[in-house]
């Protein structure tokens, strides 16, 4: 995480996240083996006085690989099962498209105790995936606290 302030109301931020999962021996039935896994995430950010600003690409997969086991078969007129072949696939872990988020924000104090905020996320390839298309979120938000 890098951040730096330019005076109290203005400020920008840069964070990357990386990980690496070493998953073991999990060659049980049908899974034989997994890769490691890689992944990482990023995001740039600003904020000027009320007004916030990002883009983000959230936390996936990178790389890792699943090995499985696999059977070709048919079912013969007596109803017997008939294998045709068994062997072991890859499949690739790694979605093909990446989510992308660019988001702003608004927020406002109406007194000591009620704020409120205005917010918009534009997701591309939301959950790194483009068959249900793009996503737009609008929010509102109005909160008051009561003291005792």
């Amino acid at each position: 995480v890098a951040r730096y302030a330019f005076d109290e109301n203005i400020d920008l931020s840069l964070r990357a996240t990386f990980a690496w999962t070493h998953v073991g021996d999990i060659a049980n039935g049908i899974v034989l083996g997994l890769d490691e896994l890689k992944s990482n995430a990023f995001a740039a950010g600003a904020r000027f006085g009320n007004f916030d600003f990002g883009v983000s690409v959230p936390l996936a997969l990178t790389g890792g690989v699943m090995r499985y086991s696999f059977a070709d078969f048919d079912v013969d007129e007596n109803g017997a099962l008939i294998v045709n072949y068994l062997g072991e696939r890859d499949v690739d872990l790694t979605p093909e498209k990446r989510e992308y988020r660019f988001n702003a924000s608004y927020r406002h104090k109406f007194g000591d105790w009620t704020d409120g905020a205005l917010g918009f996320i534009y997701r591309v390839n939301p959950n790194n995936t483009d068959a249900f298309g793009n996503e737009s979120i609008f929010m509102m938000k109005l909160s008051h606290r009561l003291g005792i």
